[in-house]
């Protein structure tokens, strides 16, 4: 049989342990929220950049398409149809995004510079995203 001594003695250390157990849980409770926290910032981050490089990329291929458009076409037709304005603009609008198109002549009647720009909104801005080339016209 145990001393009254030894009994108090066990039973104090007993106590001490299982508020450590608690307070050990309570630290592993909330590194782990911070974690998720910090987890949760970084995924919507890169949702956000994945949906800018998105409207990037179908800005590129939109401004890629009118130029192959007009060099698929002979120049007499596009300039006929209003497609290209030496001198001018054409502008308009596909899947939300603003398209120009605008060209002068580099050489008359035998050098066009040719410049196609695709413009979105972008976190209270408007961002433009643009080519430009020069085309032999005969």
């Amino acid at each position: 049989m145990l001393s009254k001594r030894e009994q108090s003695g066990h039973w104090g250390q007993r106590r001490y342990q299982s508020g450590f157990v608690l307070i050990d849980a309570l630290i592993a409770i909330f590194l782990l929220t911070m974690s998720f926290a910090a987890l949760y910032g970084l995924t919507e981050g890169a949702i956000q950049n994945s949906r800018e490089a998105l409207v990037t990329t179908e800005a590129a291929n939109l401004a890629q398409e009118l130029m192959e458009q007009l060099s698929a076409r002979p120049w007499s037709e596009n300039f006929a149809e209003g497609q290209c304005i030496p001198g001018g603009k054409v502008q308009g609008t596909k899947n939300g995004l603003q398209w120009s198109i605008s060209s002068a002549w580099e050489l008359e009647n035998v050098l066009l510079k040719v410049t196609t720009e695709v413009t979105w909104p972008k976190k209270g801005h408007l961002t433009t995203y643009g080519l430009t080339t020069l085309f032999y016209v005969e």
